[in-house]
């Protein structure tokens, strides 16, 4: 019995797209190809792996348990892969990241940047995702790095994280808010309001629980989904400039809206919002040179962030009191 690599991707791939014509097309194969292909493994195996239905082809149970099995393999091999790159040095230059919506609109491209001035020929792949979905790409192995909730890798053997710091999220909402004409409203006052973000964290839900309009907890998790859940931070954004809803974002990344008139931030006494973000990887992953040199940028890309959001805080803040 000799089973390849390419028929284990072959059998993958049939499993993904429930249909011989479309997997071939997927792999740039002819189907008459893949067909021959799935066949020799099939008989390889002596069993069947896939029932060919009228409505497309379904994963046999023994079929179900090869294709969990493939996975691993296939993970597996790309990873010795790229260990084997690094050692030859061909891979130095080139990485994958996960990062969420936050972080994204600037920490990441700041980064980046700095990062090509150091290898002009970067290869650079940025996964925005949810926190959540970024710590089971970087399980995956999909990904080198993953900015993250630091709570995500809290306690687990798994991971190593190098903080990023915690930073203030601040309310905002548009300059014709109802909000927007008290000085210093209270977190009940704004928690009244639909809220228009990302899910937010399980240790911050209690900041929402009492707030039907804002959102609801999920029961299953513990996060928080807001009432409008959005994962881009522009999308939050234009909702809040065109309704009554309200987001919370580090200042820097409303600047532009909050100098030119049209979002206000509100001075909310004992806000407890706050990201609490890091630089996540696997423990027993070697960092390739562009990663490590990725997290050295984004670590002092987030110093300097930090920093003018304070002075953005004492500026809008102090200006509205």
């Amino acid at each position: 019995m000799a089973i390849t690599l390419k028929q284990l991707a072959h059998a993958r791939a049939l499993a993904h797209h429930r249909n011989f014509r479309e997997a071939a097309l997927a792999l740039n194969l002819t189907q008459p190809a893949l067909t021959r292909s799935i066949q020799s493994l099939e008989c390889s195996l002596g069993t069947t792996l896939f029932d060919r239905l009228a409505s497309g082809v379904e994963p046999t149970e023994i079929g179900k348990i090869l294709l969990g099995r493939a996975d691993n393999i296939l993970r597996d091999t790309r990873e010795l892969e790229r260990e084997m790159g690094l050692l030859r040095g061909h891979q130095a230059g080139s990485l994958t990241i996960a990062i969420g919506p936050y972080p994204a609109c600037e920490l990441a491209p700041r980064a980046v940047a700095g990062c090509l001035e150091r290898i002009p020929d970067l290869h650079c792949r940025l996964l925005i995702a949810p926190w959540k979905d970024s710590i089971r790409l970087l399980l995956d192995r999909e990904c080198e790095l993953a900015v993250a909730e630091l709570s995500a890798a809290s306690g687990d053997a798994r991971f190593a994280a190098t903080a990023l710091g915690r930073d203030p999220l601040h309310f905002v909402c548009r300059a014709s808010h109802p909000l927007a004409a008290l000085r210093r409203p209270t977190l009940a006052q704004v928690t009244a309001y639909p809220l228009a973000a990302a899910r937010v964290p399980a240790r911050l839900a209690p900041v929402f629980s009492r707030s039907p309009r804002a959102g609801c907890v999920d029961a299953v998790t513990g996060d928080f989904l807001p009432a409008l859940q959005v994962e881009s931070v522009a999308a939050a954004i234009g909702i809040v400039m065109s309704s009554n809803a309200v987001t919370a974002v580090p200042l820097g990344l409303v600047e532009s809206q909050l100098r030119s008139g049209q979002l206000v931030a509100l001075d909310v006494p004992r806000n407890p919002l706050c990201l609490d973000s890091a630089v996540i990887q696997l423990r027993d992953r070697t960092l390739s040179p562009a990663a490590k040199l990725l997290l050295g940028e984004l670590v002092r890309v987030k110093e300097d962030m930090s920093a003018r959001d304070a002075q953005l805080r004492e500026h809008f803040h102090t200006r509205r009191s």
